[in-house]
């Protein structure tokens, strides 16, 4: 078959991959895992030639939602407003644990929940449910703020959107029920604080809860896309690492006036306005009769936090250790 020499010729997948990884400011990717990396690479590629970074386009994610609990492209409006509430609040809080902030009390600077905030779009398809989600902030206002390109590719700032999604999404990828996975698991929680492994935990309850499997990719331009895919029995023990572990936990010290003490039920430690109920642990039966009502005590505990199916925050409090004030009584904070 004749051809004419003026036609442009399409470049073959190779050639094309190499032109993308050559042009500056794009971090080279690793193995391709997903079909449609090289097509969004071909349009990324026009996009950095044109303006000089591809970074002016939208990260995006999919949620999608499958298993026997999602018939053909329909599921239950609480399971799946829950597991969206649940995905939002655990990018958030790994969001914020990038930030250097770990601690599940306290709210969040509106900054950091501006940054990692998503809005969502919806589309069926068979045998599924998909939730289309990207950061609801532009991205150059991260990558170029006020337009000051960085002087090189490689101090250009990632959108936090990305970073917190790429994070999570990585985490749940190493959800599987082997020791050294488990190990990297808990390593990777724990590095991110009791926030995240409080939001996570929530994630995976209301995955286990839902009887929907939950397929997540997160696609950010210039890298390639990051998928996982846990199943109930997954988060199931995801759950069960989160609890087990503590990873939703934090010791605090709270100072205030004991108002109950029993062998047989909770302590009752009045802070402030607040009447607290604490577990005695593995505290002895001897601290029964060295402390009275009314005493100012210091209680070292370990805070662990549960999101209940309505959204609430639930904490449960464990005594590791009790002394005599030295302070004023403690001013809670529990806005999350």
């Amino acid at each position: 078959m004749a051809t004419d020499e003026n036609t442009p010729r399409m470049e073959p997948g190779e050639t094309l991959w190499r032109r993308f990884l050559a042009l500056p400011g794009l971090d080279e990717f690793p193995v391709l895992d997903e079909p449609g990396d090289l097509t969004r690479a071909g349009i990324e590629t026009m996009v950095a030639s044109q303006h000089g970074s591809a970074r002016e386009m939208r990260s995006s994610g999919q949620l999608r939602f499958t298993g026997d609990a999602v018939p053909g492209h329909r599921a239950d409006l609480d399971a799946v407003a829950h597991l969206s509430s649940a995905w939002q609040k655990s990018v958030t809080a790994t969001g914020a644990a990038l930030e250097g902030i770990k601690s599940i009390r306290g709210k969040l600077p509106a900054e950091v929940v501006l940054r990692t905030r998503l809005v969502l779009s919806a589309s069926p398809a068979r045998g599924s449910v998909v939730f289309l989600v990207e950061p609801k902030q532009l991205p150059m206002e991260e990558v170029e703020p006020g337009g000051n390109r960085a002087i090189t590719p490689e101090i250009a700032k990632r959108p936090l959107a990305d970073l917190a999604s790429e994070s999570l999404v990585e985490l749940l990828a190493a959800t599987h029920d082997t020791p050294d996975l488990t190990d990297e698991l808990v390593t990777r929680l724990r590095d991110l604080g009791p926030r995240v492994g409080s939001a996570v935990g929530g994630l995976a309850r209301a995955i286990e809860e839902s009887g929907i499997t939950l397929d997540v990719a997160w696609r950010e331009p210039t890298r390639p896309t990051r998928r996982a895919i846990v199943k109930p029995f997954e988060a199931k023990y995801l759950a069960e690492v989160v609890e087990g572990r503590g990873l939703n936990a934090m010791e605090e010290t709270l100072t205030g006036q004991l108002a109950t003490i029993s062998n047989r039920q909770q302590w009752a430690l009045q802070v402030g306005d607040r009447l607290l109920f604490l577990d005695m642990g593995d505290l002895g039966g001897d601290e029964l009769t060295k402390w009275n009502v009314d005493d100012l005590v210091e209680v070292t505990a370990l805070t662990t936090t549960q999101e209940r199916p309505d959204g609430r925050v639930s904490r449960r409090y464990t005594m590791m250790s009790i002394r005599a004030a030295q302070g004023t009584p403690t001013v809670l904070n529990d806005e999350a």
